[in-house]
């Protein structure tokens, strides 16, 4: 009796499949597609995996954002977005085929073991709005401007200023006037 509930309630866990994943890891970033793996893997009862691709899909988001945050502008203003997206579209596809594709494509028989596209939709938007925050939270920790700064008068405003070409003194008579 216990073997048919589990066969059962196996049959109804809904799957997303390498499809759905790698969309998402294209059009929604890096943050959808991780969201899908701890999904299939929470749906697997694969606690572990799903908290560690979590984290992992985190810190990979944290450490791309800061790294874009922190290339100059120069540079990044040449790649395409779509460059980044074909990167994020080629990892999720390599980690899916690589860690889930076997254990996934036997749980999806059919197209009803197969989670919604509408599902996928949603988790995108979810990754999108994610992805978005922490870039902004993390863009607002940003200084205005590269260089030392000085904070003059009652209202503090403030100069920028480079110590290789601009003394302190000469930012100190500047702020003054």
């Amino acid at each position: 009796m216990e073997t048919e509930n589990v066969k059962s309630s196996d049959k109804e866990q809904k799957f997303f499949s390498e499809k759905q994943i790698a969309v998402a890891g294209f059009v929604g970033g890096p943050l959808s597609a991780g969201i899908l793996f701890f999904l299939d893997y929470k749906r697997l009862g694969k606690e572990k995996e799903a908290k560690t691709t979590l984290a992992l899909t985190v810190i990979f988001t944290v450490a791309l954002i800061f790294t874009l945050l922190k290339l100059p502008e120069e540079i990044v203003s040449k790649i395409p977005s779509s460059a980044f997206s074909a990167f994020y579209g080629l990892i999720v596809y390599l980690a899916f085929r690589k860690l889930l594709a076997s254990e996934i494509n036997q749980k999806i028989v059919d197209a009803s073991s197969r989670a919604s596209n509408w599902s996928v939709a949603g988790v995108i938007l979810l990754g999108l709005v994610l992805f978005i925050t922490i870039a902004l939270t993390m863009a607002i920790a940003e200084p205005a401007f590269p260089g030392q700064k000085m904070t003059f008068g009652k209202l503090g405003h403030e100069i920028f200023y480079d110590e290789e070409i601009t003394s302190k003194t000469e930012v100190n008579l500047l702020g003054n006037e």
